[in-house]
């Protein structure tokens, strides 16, 4: 009769486990299995070391391991699979900002090192002061802050930005000395290590996993068909291909 109600209640225990996991959340069963795992083992070995029974505390230490092992793999395949975790940022520096871009809103900002606006935010200048600022780096001649205020300018003004600029400008030379912005090297040389991990917002040690998944993520954010800019893409694309030769 005892065991006609242990295997009842057994039972009763499986449905829930079962019913839980259809919608739980696949990062909260992990954590149900680990912790239940912890607490049967605590169990166990407790009462082995009260009944003092070494040899079968050894053959249990046998039995476990390989399954230690098991879930050990199956928590850094999902990790790998779910890609780099929430919050994370990329960083792209030049002479005029330090540019950052949110990899789950996609919002872009930055402060700005030099010029007519420095110590300001990008997000704190009008679609004006925004104009001013550009032409003011078009006269530095420095490509690399101008494509990074390109990309920020189409990101949050669309093209209403350059609309006004050939418009204040009263002529086509203007929209000509812009288009052609984007045809400047994009590079003063080979990426850095240092600067592929801001980029993609990985630390050193990042696996080939890593590097591809925020790769991927990225570019859901920068890719000019979704808001973003051929040179963030561009970067982002050498990032993934520095990283993966080292």
């Amino acid at each position: 009769m005892t065991w006609f109600l242990l295997g009842i209640v057994a039972m009763f225990v499986l449905f829930a486990t079962l019913n839980w996991a259809r919608s739980a959340n696949p990062k909260d069963i992990l954590k149900a299995i680990k912790w239940t795992a912890i607490g049967v083992g605590g169990a166990v070995l407790l009462v082995l070391l009260v009944t003092r029974n070494i040899q079968l505390l050894w053959g249990l230490g046998v039995f476990l391991i390989p399954w230690i092992m098991r879930l050990h793999g199956l928590r850094r395949l999902w990790k790998s699979m779910r890609g780099p975790s929430g919050g994370q940022r990329s960083h792209i520096s030049s002479p005029y900002f330090d540019v950052y871009l949110e990899h789950d809103s996609g919002v872009m900002d930055g402060r700005i090192k030099a010029g007519p606006f420095e110590g300001a935010l990008l997000s704190e200048l009008s679609m004006a002061e925004g104009q001013q600022l550009y032409d003011h780096i078009n006269a530095a001649n420095d490509p690399r802050s101008l494509q990074l205020l390109e990309a920020f300018l189409d990101r949050n003004h669309g093209a209403a930005w350059r609309q006004a600029e050939q418009n204040d400008a009263g002529d086509s030379a203007s929209s000509n000395s812009r288009s052609d912005s984007g045809a400047h090297s994009n590079n003063s040389g080979q990426m850095s290590v240092k600067e592929a991990l801001n980029l993609l917002g990985l630390k050193s040690g990042a696996t080939a996993a890593d590097i591809k998944a925020a790769h991927r993520r990225l570019m859901k954010q920068v890719h000019p068909d979704t808001g973003g800019s051929a040179y963030l893409a561009a970067r982002v694309n050498e990032a993934k291909d520095v990283l993966l030769k080292n």
